[in-house]
């Protein structure tokens, strides 16, 4: 069991690094609070060129992408603005705030396409997936499961013979918990892995049946459209629109709302 509990924990670290790299860079806070200062008298433009500077030297950050994102609300700049509400719900999943100002910014977007309804199980099943992100549920996993050896220890020794019981039902418990975040682990990651989303940037642009300006059209979506990306190449990306409609978009049109994805802007 201790080699098992081994295995796991080497694993869990090593897939959890990359998540938990967002806002570890040590940005400068004087900067931060001068942009603070800018967006509070109004000058929204002055405020986001700092913020810009910030990400761009500092890499991907959910203050940053946040505080950026309401320059851009309020400067109606809907692409910019729902794309970094976006990723600062991607590297801070509980943030409220982010939360409810992305949705005030999709009510100002011009193309509603509704999803097809979802069952009740997979709903359950991505809201306790995405109850927190990998990095998390790897830690609580590694936690529960070195617990769980620790009260199996106590309900084995005769020295804790007193506490045998506490021992076997703590160990089942902690045990139980483990579990249940590696499964909740490996459905975050492999839901981060399939659900990977962009948002259109353009005032304007056309979803191509195939990746080539003489395929037929099949739809014309607006700056701050949410799209599901399936594949990539050199000038287009296949996505599905919230219908199931699968086509094609021009690269230069979109960026992806995961900030690590290579090319990303």
């Amino acid at each position: 069991m201790k080699k098992i509990l081994l295995t796991i924990t080497a694993f869990l670290l090593l897939t959890a690094v990359h998540a938990e790299t967002a806002d570890t860079a040590a940005i400068d806070t004087t900067s931060v609070s001068y942009a603070n200062v800018m967006y509070e008298q109004g000058k929204y433009a002055e405020a986001v060129q700092v913020y810009e500077s910030l990400l761009a030297a500092n890499g991907p950050s959910a203050v940053l992408y946040y505080n950026a994102g309401n320059c851009y609300y309020r400067q109606r700049q809907l692409g910019k603005s729902i794309l970094y509400y976006e990723r600062t719900l991607f590297l801070d999943p509980g943030n409220d705030d982010a939360a409810y100002n992305l949705e005030l910014a999709n009510r100002l977007t011009r193309d509603k396409i509704d999803a097809p309804p979802e069952s009740l199980f997979h709903i359950w099943w991505r809201n306790y997936i995405t109850i927190t992100k990998t990095g998390t549920w790897s830690t609580v996993a590694i936690i529960c499961m070195w617990l769980s050896l620790g009260a199996w220890a106590v309900y084995l020794l005769p020295a804790f013979r007193n506490l045998q019981r506490i021992g076997f039902f703590s160990a089942a418990i902690t045990l139980l918990i483990g579990l249940l975040s590696i499964i909740g682990f490996f459905g975050r990651k492999s839901y981060d892995e399939q659900n990977t989303y962009a948002i259109v940037m353009s005032p304007s642009s056309i979803i191509k049946s195939e990746p080539t300006e003489t395929s037929t059209n099949l739809a014309l979506l607006h700056e701050g459209f949410k799209l599901q990306m399936i594949s990539r190449e050199e000038n287009w990306t296949e996505v599905r629109m919230p219908d199931g409609v699968v086509g094609w978009i021009r690269n230069a049109d979109h960026l992806p709302i995961d900030p690590f994805i290579s090319g990303t802007r």
